[in-house]
């Protein structure tokens, strides 16, 4: 307990293991090329040599300790440095071991006196001291070969290169170690050797786990090579994914009924060297030729030449329990016997690679042998290496399928070489409708064409498929042009279609067409509609016939471009009596029209009217006088409005100010948003007041403002002090009034004051 001729204290009666711990740790910091000590190094190991000496002339103090009957051995200078001690320990200083002290704080702490705070702490100390003794007796009992040791764990401990090398060497002979885990250890090419040596011979060691800083590429080929001839290992995790691979491939090999996916995990970081390549295919190949388990074989990038490829054709013909096989952007030196391969292939239902033309010869395959797995098909079709005729093909393959129930095929045509029209073409549509009319028992509800160039002809044919069609439920033929004729057919089909839950075009209205019917059909699985570009009269007065007996659509977006006051008064009829709407959307550049703002101020007395709606969101729609007293009108007698936004709609002080009125008289509305207005301190001020007269509001959005005055924040820092259920108050940033930033500050400051966040129930 007393203090030593350094910082440190004497924990037993032998001198402090700080020079021995100081030593081993600078010893690791040798020189990289030849293995020495740096010259610093050098200077510090004399000097600890010195204070060695100084402390091993000093008196050693002897204090017997009672240890359950037992006393603690006195120091004794007669056992050398490197001897054994009685407790059969190697000593590594001139005093006594630690683990008899360590064992008596052991026993009292599993008894029911318990350890006292000063003997946890000294406990711990004990340990950080007897660390390096614990570690070699470790590996000693490796070397050994004990047979009372399966399993060592040394995660935390730091091994310096002579006890990683003592260690591997010990594996070459142990027959009883089975799980070995360890640190961050530095592996070069004299460790990977002798862990090389060692695994090949080892037939007992099943996990080993460790973590390499910087494995060379020599090392890791060395390791992986010596994993090849390796049968007993299962697990092996390292820094380096290739000798995980390389464990899968073992386990492959030895037919592991837990692997059911081979992930060739081949690319570290940049290096080439890493990716997959012919050797490794090889090995692949070899593995699964006896694999009865493995149904998915996966990588990320590589270059497979000749040997490669032929071990990869090989395997295709030859296995018959694999799935799936992608290989992401992985290169292929021939693809002649690859192809003829995958033509052949009863087992497979998909191939990924670079070359999208193996995935489509192999999807040709499964859709003519019926393949009942493949039941969501989706192509890419490039236009630079796909054969002309790639719809029509497709189309043949159909014709006596009956699996498929989802079609999705995207014609990417290339960005430099761009043809006018797609490989797909008008031909592969047409045929493929003629499929899908002909084969009554191919039943797809999910047909995706896109980019396919398809023109009036695949437009007409595909209204005629709809006129008969019972079991499509969604149509994708975005980046397509229809043509207006093409257009007008499908309108006509559309609005007697009662299957079809979506169709996405380029022309808006026609996905329109389906939302409203789904709305008139009552469709359980449609909540909203969000898309409505392109919204006239017509499809206002139908979708108002719908929502008058619809009871699922509780969100509605209404743009207002192409509307007028027929259509939106229509709408605002049904909504004024739905009692399932609950948000509300309007949009639109063409509000200040007058027909558009007569309907827009029966609109808003229908807020009065409606008890559902707790959300309105305007957005970028001009507001006259008239419509704002209408809106502020509804919101003195609207009970159930919480969020209110009106963006971008040109609001001045004027319309703020009755807006601000009329939320003095509402006790509802929670949040209130109006960025992007013209308003300025006449508004803010009127807002601050009814923040003083009402306390509904808990939000309020006032952003994207850059000139926001002194006055305005004076106004709003007043009715802080009196409104307390304001948490979040958003303003835009100030640049140029000193005295309006600094009045920001002082608002800021009192809305993270402690009392007004207990009374808002937390400040946002």
């Amino acid at each position: 307990g007393g203090a030593l001729s350094h910082p440190h204290r004497r924990a037993c009666s032998g001198p402090c293991l700080f020079p021995q711990i100081a030593f081993i740790c600078l010893v690791a910091l040798r020189s990289v090329t030849d293995n020495t000590p740096t010259p610093m190094a050098q200077q510090a190991l004399q000097q600890l040599h010195l204070d060695e000496q100084a402390q091993g002339e000093m008196s050693e103090q002897k204090e017997p300790l009672q240890q359950q009957g037992a006393t603690m051995p006195a120091a004794s200078t007669a056992v050398a440095v490197g001897a054994k001690l009685p407790c059969g320990h190697p000593r590594i200083d001139p005093g006594p071991c630690v683990c008899v002290r360590i064992k008596a704080l052991k026993l009292k702490k599993k008894s029911s006196e318990g350890l006292s705070p000063e003997e946890q702490a000294e406990l711990r100390e004990l340990f950080e001291q007897a660390e390096p003794i614990w570690v070699s007796e470790q590996i000693l009992r490796v070397r050994r070969n004990d047979p009372a040791q399966r399993e060592l764990s040394l995660r935390k401990e730091i091994l310096t290169r002579e006890q990683v090398l003592d260690l591997f060497e010990g594996l070459q002979h142990n027959t009883s170690l089975q799980r070995l885990f360890l640190g961050t250890i530095l592996i070069d090419d004299a460790e990977a050797v002798v862990l090389g040596n060692s695994l090949k011979v080892n037939t007992r060691l099943n996990k080993l786990n460790f973590l390499s800083v910087d494995m060379r590429g020599q090392s890791v080929h060395l390791l992986y090579d010596a994993l090849r001839s390796n049968n007993t290992l299962v697990s092996f995790l390292t820094g380096d994914e290739l000798l995980n691979t390389a464990i899968d491939i073992l386990r492959t090999r030895t037919n592991d009924p837990t692997l059911s996916c081979l992930n060739l995990r081949c690319t570290y970081g940049y290096r080439a060297a890493y990716y997959l390549n012919d050797a490794m295919m090889c090995d692949v190949a070899e593995a699964l030729k006896a694999n009865t388990f493995v149904t998915h074989l996966s990588a990320s990038k590589g270059t497979l030449r000749a040997q490669g490829t032929e071990a990869l054709t090989m395997l295709i013909r030859s296995n018959t329990t694999l799935a799936s096989v992608d290989l992401g952007a992985c290169v292929f030196e021939t693809t002649d016997a690859l192809r003829a391969a995958l033509k052949e292939n009863t087992t497979l239902t998909k191939f990924v690679a670079r070359d999208e033309r193996l995935n489509f010869i192999l999807q040709l395959n499964c859709l003519k042998r019926n393949d009942p797995r493949l039941v969501k098909l989706e192509l890419t079709i490039k236009d630079d290496n796909f054969p002309a005729d790639s719809g029509v093909l497709l189309a043949d393959a159909l014709k006596e399928n009956t699996c498929v129930k989802s079609l999705s095929c995207f014609a990417s045509r290339s960005f430099y070489h761009r043809r006018p029209q797609s490989v797909f073409g008008e031909a592969g549509a047409v045929a493929l409708v003629e499929v899908l009319k002909a084969n009554k028992s191919l039943l797809i509800s999910e047909l995706k064409l896109i980019d396919c160039s398809i023109g009036v002809a695949g437009a007409l044919a595909l209204a005629e498929l709809l006129k008969t069609n019972t079991t499509l439920r969604e149509i994708d033929v975005t980046r397509n042009d229809l043509t207006p004729a093409g257009v007008a057919a499908l309108t006509e089909v559309l609005w007697n279609n009662a299957t079809l839950t979506r169709f996405a075009a380029d022309t808006p209205s026609l996905g329109l067409i389906v939302q409203i019917n789904c709305v008139s059909r009552n469709e359980r699985c449609f909540c909203g509609i969000f898309d409505t570009r392109g919204l006239t009269d017509e499809h206002a007065i139908r979708l108002a016939e719908g929502l008058l007996q619809n009871t699922f659509v509780t969100r509605l977006r209404i743009n207002l471009l192409h509307l007028k006051d027929t259509g939106l008064i229509a709408l605002t009829k049904a909504i004024a009596t739905n009692r399932f709407l609950q948000a509300l959307y309007l949009d639109g550049d063409r509000a200040q029209q007058p027909e558009v703002q007569k309907g827009l101020v029966h609109f808003f007395r229908m807020l009065g009217e409606n008890g559902t709606v707790e959300r309105l969101e305007i957005m970028g729609s001009s507001l006259d006088d008239e419509v704002v007293a209408s809106l502020g009108e509804a919101l003195k007698t609207n009970t159930v409005l919480k969020k209110l936004a009106l963006d971008s709609c040109r609001l001045d002080d004027a319309k703020v100010v009755v807006l601000a009125t009329a939320l003095e008289y509402n006790s509802t509305l929670s949040t209130l948003s109006l960025r992007y207005n013209t308003f300025k301190s006449s508004g803010i001020s009127a807002l601050a007041h009814t923040l003083q007269v009402s306390m509904a509001l808990t939000e309020l959005d006032l952003g994207s403002r850059s000139d926001t005055t002194a006055a305005g924040l004076d106004a709003l820092a007043e009715a802080l002090q009196v409104n307390l259920s304001l948490r979040k108050l958003t303003l835009g940033v100030i640049h140029h009034d000193y005295n309006a930033r600094r009045k920001l500050a002082e608002i800021r400051v009192m809305l993270q004051d402690p009392v007004r966040q207990a009374a808002a129930g937390g400040w946002n």
